[in-house]
């Protein structure tokens, strides 16, 4: 399985996500959420992502990702 790039995150206010990241090379978001899951979402473009940062509700603002191709992030062992 081949490593994932890194994606800086940056701490956010929000209820549900901790921090969120983009890569506009890749057009790819990287979601951690409370739980302590991180998610990357494929095919964002820079308009929608400047949208959920920008976001009252930025918890709400990333269910906007749900329809992207999704990549859950595992810890290594």
């Amino acid at each position: 399985m081949s490593e994932l790039p890194d994606i800086p995150i940056k701490q956010v206010k929000s209820s549900n996500v901790t921090a969120i990241g983009y890569d506009p090379a890749t057009q790819t978001a990287r979601v951690q959420f409370k739980g302590g899951a991180t998610y990357r979402y494929a095919e964002v473009d820079p308009e929608l992502f400047e949208s959920i940062q920008t976001s009252e509700s930025i918890g709400s603002a990333v269910s906007k990702l749900r329809s992207k191709p999704t990549t859950k992030e595992v810890p290594d062992q």
